[in-house]
Parts: C-alpha cells; sequence; structure tokens
C-alpha cells in the first residue's frame, strides 16, 4: 500500500499516487498494490477494511519521518475494523531511503549535460518547520551523502526555517544552482513559492545575477525513479 499525504478526491496528486500504486504492483511478487491517502479515497482509516488480505506492507510516499508518517498513518490505520487481524508493515519513507541520493545525482547529471554545467551547487530546498525538531534531518542527510560523493557541492535549504531558501542567490553569488525540490509533488510550494523566490517563471529554468545560471528541477517524488524505490522498500524485511 503506498500511503500519501494527498491533495483530495480526484486531484492529480491522489490520481499520480494511484498510478504509482498501479506501476508498483506489475513488479511486485504478490501482484498487487493500493494507494491510501491522509486526504482523499480510501483514506488511511478505512482502507484496511476494503482490502481482502491478511498482510499489508505500508510504504510512505512522504520525504520524511516527522507528524504525517510516525503518529498520523499509525493511529488512522489503527481505526480500521480489521487492523487487529492484519499484519501491517510500515516502511520507511521513501524521502529517507538511501536509493534518494541515486535518484537526485541521476538528475544531476543530465541538468549538466542538458545546460552545459560544469561544477554547479546542488541545493536541496525542503519545507522544515518551527514545529518540529527533526522534520530537517532527511533533507540535511540527503544533502550531506550529495555533498560526500564528490561529485557537487550540496547544500540543504528550507523554506520554513533556517537556513532559509531566500538567501540562496546572496550566499552563493558566482555559483550555477541546480534547485531540487525535496517535495513528494508539484503542488504549491513546487509551483509557485520556490520560484518566486528565486525570480524564475519559467518551468525548468531561468539566470541568476552575473550570468551565473539557475535551473529548479522537478520535484523528487515525479521521478519515475520512485516506482523502483517504493518497490524496493515494500520487499524488504
Amino acid at each position: 500500500m503506498v500511503a500519501a499525504h494527498g491533495s483530495g478526491p480526484g486531484s492529480e496528486a491522489n490520481l499520480r499516487t494511484d498510478r504509482l500504486a498501479a506501476l508498483a504492483a506489475a513488479k511486485t511478487v504478490a501482484g498487487a498494490a493500493s494507494a491510501a491517502f491522509h486526504l482523499g479515497d480510501p483514506p488511511f482509516a478505512r482502507v484496511l477494511d476494503e482490502l481482502d488480505c491478511q498482510e499489508v506492507v505500508v510504504v510512505p510516499l512522504m520525504t520524511s519521518r516527522v507528524y504525517y508518517c510516525d503518529e498520523v498513518l499509525p493511529r488512522e490505520l489503527e481505526a480500521n475494523r480489521s487492523f487487529a487481524r492484519t499484519q501491517v508493515r510500515i516502511t520507511d519513507p521513501v524521502g529517507v531511503d538511501p536509493g534518494m541520493v541515486g535518484i537526485v545525482t541521476s538528475r544531476a547529471r543530465a541538468l549538466c549535460d542538458r545546460h552545459g554545467f560544469d561544477r554547479p551547487r546542488i541545493v536541496i530546498v525542503g519545507h522544515g518547520t518551527l514545529r518540529s525538531d527533526t522534520s530537517r534531518a532527511a533533507t540535511e542527510e540527503l544533502a550531506r551523502r550529495i555533498g560526500e560523493s564528490g561529485e557537487w557541492p550540496a547544500q540543504p535549504y528550507f523554506l520554513d526555517e533556517e537556513p532559509r531558501f531566500d538567501t540562496v542567490q546572496a550566499d552563493h553569488p558566482d555559483m550555477d544552482l541546480i534547485v531540487v525540490p525535496f517535495f513528494i509533488g508539484s503542488g504549491t510550494h513546487v509551483q509557485r513559492d520556490i520560484r518566486e523566490r528565486l525570480g524564475i517563471a519559467c518551468e525548468d529554468g531561468g539566470s541568476g545575477s552575473a550570468g551565473r545560471r539557475i535551473v529548479v528541477d522537478r520535484p523528487v517524488g515525479e521521478d519515475p525513479a520512485i516506482e523502483d524505490l517504493i518497490v524496493s522498500l515494500a520487499a524488504r524485511d
């Protein structure tokens, strides 16, 4: 079961999660997969009652292990009438899996080739929140692992906590930047907030000051390799 926050029934985010579950199903031994949502249908609190199975592996389609993953998802799954007679295992969220490094680095190489970058700085943009001390951890870890690879320098920034993404151009005035939105889908933060703070309106890039270039990638959750990451997480003991 692919568990996502969702944006409401019929939304593009929910439809895409349904498609991801179907793609993952074709690659699993069980041959069956479904989606469930905090905001959508079926909801976490009813999905187990709609499934005819005794064992369910839940893969959170989320970037970090915080409120929705560690509190809301388990609590709402337990609200299912069939929870007590169903063996439920919740995996790590996709965002904290080491395979996420490969997804981002593969995209960065493709963007370097496309735009003729030599050695840009990779900027991982997470949401962040002052309501949690741990929400930033996955963003920081992803940037650290990419930086340690030695291929590019990498740094985390956040929309709602320090270091704030608003300062990224001033912090790196002479470097080309590849901005990686560490989000599952192309919601308001990706489509509007990140680009507005950069002054970039086009879909995949724009120009910064002093002739340097800035490219904004699609969110990590929209990379096709996510389906393989879901299958890998589900298959682990």
